[in-house]
């Protein structure tokens, strides 16, 4: 939020933001693990890892998530936020469904955002399909609804905290347990299982967790297909958090073997370099997002799927060599 915008207006600063949401989620969820720390420290310290050392002890983080469960399902689907709105609507709005809920945008969501900071400060139009949903008309091409809706609102800290408790798991999993088998089970039955009956027998003893998420996984798809629960990162929906979830564990598992175990590659070379330099990066693509070589167009191709490609794949390329760069200068920035 800091030196990244250029001539703030005050009476229409956005307030919500990226950054702003990864530091309240990971406050929360820290202070949710610091206090299991200091809660369950006979059990932390045993010698031997038991088979459920990376839960029972952090039982406060799950409690954190279950209350913020509790406040997502309600207020999304059962608060009635406007008469002209029907409950639990959590679609686009404006030119969507023939215009019918052009004021729903959102729904809950967008209307906890706009009671808590007023419209003048959040995201100030549509992030994702702005041009089909609220289209310019008129020769001084003003917006037909004029929607506005901030990706980063607060009803969805709620699931993006359930994600930061999640990639804790991964980490807890590592330091937990040393046996690469032990490991590997766990971060297996993270992710949605599925495989040959000789792979189920072997983690038979996880039977109840592997059927649990396996479950967890069909039930994040059965809210997902039919649109009672879309994936939406717009609205970072409890399906969009759980898929990212369920992704993560499983590349992740792959990267351990791939570099950790096989060591066929080593210290992930070069991507790991990004990695050192998160904040930086960061600061840097807002910055000069917007300038030549990061960004450019050509109006012959704006049809096509190509040329963004080409684009977005080059400022890729060119941010990879900086983190190389920086790291190389042993410059490092964090928080």
């Amino acid at each position: 939020m800091v030196f990244t915008h250029l001539k703030v207006d005050l009476t229409k600063l956005r307030i919500l933001g990226v950054l702003q949401r990864f530091g309240i989620s990971y406050l929360l969820v820290a202070l949710a693990h610091v206090y299991s720390l200091t809660k369950s420290r006979e059990q932390l310290c045993q010698p031997a890892a038991s088979r459920w050392s990376d839960l029972l002890p952090y039982w406060p983080e799950w409690a954190l998530v279950l209350a913020m469960m509790a406040i997502y399902f309600p207020v999304t689907y059962l608060w009635a936020f406007d008469p002209h709105c029907p409950v639990g609507y959590v679609g686009v709005g404006g030119f969507s469904e023939n215009g019918t809920y052009a004021n729903c945008t959102g729904g809950a969501a967008n209307r906890i955002d706009k009671l808590l900071f007023t419209e003048a400060h959040i995201y100030p139009e549509l992030l994702t399909g702005g041009e089909l949903y609220d289209p310019e008309v008129g020769t001084n091409k003003t917006k037909m609804y004029n929607i506005q809706h901030d990706c980063e609102g607060v009803l969805g800290y709620t699931t993006s905290i359930l994600l930061t408790v999640l990639g804790l798991q991964a980490g807890k999993i590592m330091t937990t347990y040393s046996e690469v088998r032990c490991r590997l089970i766990r971060l297996a039955a993270w992710t949605v299982i599925s495989g040959n009956q000789k792979a189920k027998q072997q983690l038979s003893f996880l039977f109840f967790f592997k059927h649990w998420f396996s479950f967890s996984g069909i039930f994040t798809a059965a809210l997902a297909v039919p649109g009672w629960v879309p994936i939406n990162k717009n609205l970072w929906s409890f399906t969009f958090a759980t898929v990212n979830a369920t992704l993560a564990f499983a590349i992740f598992t792959v990267m351990y073997l791939l570099i950790d175990h096989f060591k066929v590659w080593p210290l992930g070379h070069p991507l790991h370099y990004p990695g050192m330099n998160a904040i930086f990066l960061y600061m840097g693509h807002v910055l000069a997002g917007g300038t030549f070589p990061f960004y450019y167009y050509d109006n012959s191709h704006s049809t096509s799927h190509l040329w963004p490609m080409v684009q977005v794949s080059t400022a890729l390329f060119l941010w990879l060599l900086i983190s190389v760069y920086v790291a190389k200068k042993r410059f490092f920035l964090t928080l």
